[in-house]
């Protein structure tokens, strides 16, 4: 009888155990498509709060989100683990960064710490978030419920040793150069941001993504973040990793973002894979590894003397890009055309062993395609010489109607994967390949000459396994039809002096670069014409929090 009543109050245990467990797991876990959006800047028209607000106002439809620190001096308590400081307050209901399943943040940072001041009022105070008091994802101990922490702020991330860019300078743009252990000293000479992130990576967190490198941090980029979003047809040809990085990309400049999770030692099974967002915790969130994620880029981007702008040029008239002739016949377009995305269905190439399950879709205010194939990642295989991955992007653009004669490039570069122990001080550190990116670049004949394309348009990009096969792919490219009319060109010093009063204080800065171009726009939006612009970026002569790296955009031609 004692031995049925032993047994019988076990199984009463084991059962509400679970039930206990299962009750804590869903209190930990945010509502999911949730999320809050943060800038820390103290003026009050900055890239900053322009990143901010399309990062917010370009989400899908169905997530709730909601903007924070509005009119807040200093918000730097609602980022503060009140595990590690008593008046930290990153779970309250209504401000804190540990509540929603995504927090975005972008401002002014350092390796330490980011801006935390949204509605200073002077110059200082200045109010700045600290790394070492924050934790995220460290439910139930603390009740935090984050699931992403992104952010756009110079150096937060920084990695690797410092090397030099273009103007001089010294910045980490090469986390590839980190040497060291998880315990290895953060330095300026050698930044680890394994030691910095780790205490701050709590167990239920997927992933922190951020830069490594100065940040131009754009209204253009918060709104790419999305562009990949939701992902097309078979989803696992993109992660959203690879879209964050991706959105941070500037063409013509060194930025370098980088993402960091916990997880066991495969690197596959950690949420830098993530296909999609997840409001679940991190699986392998116990476990005794870290991993990064970056980009590396083959070309290095030396000081480059844009071509002298003509005195007189054409505007062109553009149209979205026909469908290819590969797709079968497409769903009817909306009236009037809805700027959302639409699913087709690509016909199998008669070389299956080439491309094989490929999905997508298209933007028709742009005819924009986005391509996704099957993910394959074995870190045992080796990688492929860069004239293969040349050779099979171009086949790729050849069998899904991508290809074009009015092209430049390539450019080329690969996502790398790094990977250390937690515990021990032997040096464990790996670095795989997690795929390769070719892109080309539209130009365009104009009074007898090729001009060049800038913007996030006139691009053909493939990406590729390591193994040589398709990820993903995308073009986007607006037909011409005719140039709309002559106009003339601003010259470089009237556009240039332009650009300094839109900078508000330009003795604070100094120019890093500019280029010229015919603009092409992004996939997801509509453009009826191909307007001749100036790009300038501008770097701060001292590194301080007030002032960031700033993208000017300047309209060339004269109406």
């Amino acid at each position: 009888m004692n031995r049925i009543l032993f047994l019988f109050c076990t199984v009463i245990c084991i059962v509400s155990f679970s039930f206990s467990s299962l009750q804590a797991g869903s209190e930990c876990n945010p509502a999911d498509k949730s999320m809050r959006v943060a800038y820390g800047d103290m003026d009050l028209f900055t890239d900053h709060l322009f990143m901010a607000i399309a990062f917010f106002n370009n989400c899908p439809i169905d997530w709730i989100k909601k903007r924070v620190h509005v009119d807040l001096q200093d918000s730097s308590l609602f980022y503060y683990d009140k595990g590690i400081i008593q008046t930290g307050n990153d779970t309250d209901s209504s401000q804190g960064v540990d509540v929603d399943m995504l927090f975005f943040h972008t401002g002014h940072g350092h390796p330490d710490a980011w801006t935390a001041s949204p509605s200073a009022s002077t110059i200082p105070p200045q109010y700045f978030a600290e790394l070492n008091k924050v934790r995220l994802g460290n439910c139930p101990e603390s009740n935090g419920r984050l699931r992403y922490f992104w952010q756009c702020a110079c150096n937060v991330f920084a990695h690797g040793a410092p090397r030099q860019r273009q103007d001089g300078t010294n910045d980490y743009i090469e986390p590839e150069s980190f040497s060291g252990t998880i315990s290895s000293p953060d330095r300026v000479s050698m930044r680890n941001v394994y030691q910095r992130w780790n205490d701050a990576l709590g167990p239920d967190l997927r992933m922190a993504c951020g830069v490594s490198s100065l940040a131009w941090c754009t209204q253009t980029a918060g709104k790419k973040m999305w562009d990949g979003y939701p992902p097309p047809g078979n989803s696992s040809g993109y992660q959203i990793t690879d879209n964050f990085i991706d959105a941070l990309e500037e063409e013509h400049v060194q930025e370098v973002p980088l993402c960091i999770a916990r997880g066991d030692s495969d690197v596959a099974k950690t949420p830098l894979f993530d296909p999609d967002f997840t409001n679940n915790p991190n699986e392998a969130g116990n476990g005794f590894w870290l991993h990064i994620q970056f980009r590396q880029e083959y070309q290095k981007r030396g000081v480059v003397i844009p071509p002298i702008p003509p005195l007189l040029a054409a505007v062109y008239q553009l149209t979205p890009l026909r469908i290819p002739p590969i797709f079968k016949k497409p769903p009817p377009l909306p009236d009037p055309p809805d700027p959302g995305p639409l699913a087709y269905s690509a016909l199998l190439s008669k070389r299956p062993n080439l491309i094989r399950n490929v999905h997508s879709r298209r933007y028709p205010v742009s005819g924009a395609i986005y391509f996704s194939g099957r993910l394959k990642f074995d870190p045992r295989k080796g990688v492929l010489d860069k004239a293969v991955y040349i050779s099979r992007a171009k086949q790729f653009m050849k069998k899904l109607g991508m290809m074009e004669q009015s092209i430049t490039g390539p450019r080329m570069s690969r996502m790398m994967l790094q990977s250390i122990p937690v515990k021990g001080t032997e040096n464990g550190l790996r670095q795989t390949q997690k795929n390769f990116t070719v892109t080309f670049r539209r130009k365009v004949r104009a009074e007898g000459k090729w001009m060049p394309v800038i913007g996030d348009g006139g691009v053909i990009r493939v990406r590729m396994n390591t193994d040589g096969s398709m990820l993903n792919a995308s073009k986007v490219w607006r037909e011409i039809v005719g140039p709309a009319r002559m106009v003339k060109v601003k010259p470089y010093e009237e556009a240039y002096k332009e650009a300094l009063k839109t900078l508000g204080k330009p003795e604070a800065y100094g120019l890093y670069r500019w280029v010229w171009g015919y603009e092409e726009l992004g996939g997801s939006i509509k453009q009826d014409e191909m307007r001749i612009v100036y790009y300038f970026y501008f770097m701060p002569k001292e590194k301080t929090a007030l002032y960031s790296p700033r993208k000017i955009a300047v309209l060339a031609q004269v109406d």
